[in-house]
């Protein structure tokens, strides 16, 4: 994945150097209407290469809900990669879902695994 600096340089290269965007596309292994999209947000890319210049994209994504539970559970997928154990997504999630029981609970209308359906109650 190329980062936000090296598409800054392409777009400069395009926009300086008048190189064609078929030329550019197969000099970086990229398509050509990729470089147009670059070229299009060259002002975004010029914001994310000012903060960061290993960013790859212009886009910040979602902001973590909730830091705590993302803290263990990164802390987790590393003792696991230190101790040379395979880690698999369901694994992370798990540990996601025990660090935050309420916050599932709650998203899923109280249903503790996400995708089974909750019982009626009993009549008594």
């Amino acid at each position: 994945m190329l980062t936000a600096k090296k598409k800054l340089e392409i777009v400069k290269e395009y926009l300086r150097d008048g190189t064609s965007v078929n030329f550019l596309a197969k000099k970086h292994e990229v398509q050509g209407n990729q470089i147009h999209r670059w070229i299009a947000a060259h002002g975004k890319l010029k914001e994310v290469v000012a903060r960061s210049l290993s960013l790859a994209t212009i886009h910040r994504g979602k902001d973590v809900a909730r830091p705590d539970v993302e803290d263990q559970v990164l802390e987790y997928y590393e003792h696991l990669r230190d101790n040379d154990i395979a880690i698999s997504t369901k694994m992370l999630i798990l540990k996601a879902r025990k660090h935050s029981t309420q916050h599932f609970m709650a998203r899923n209308k109280g249903s503790y695994l996400v995708g089974l359906p909750i019982p009626p109650p009993t009549l008594a």
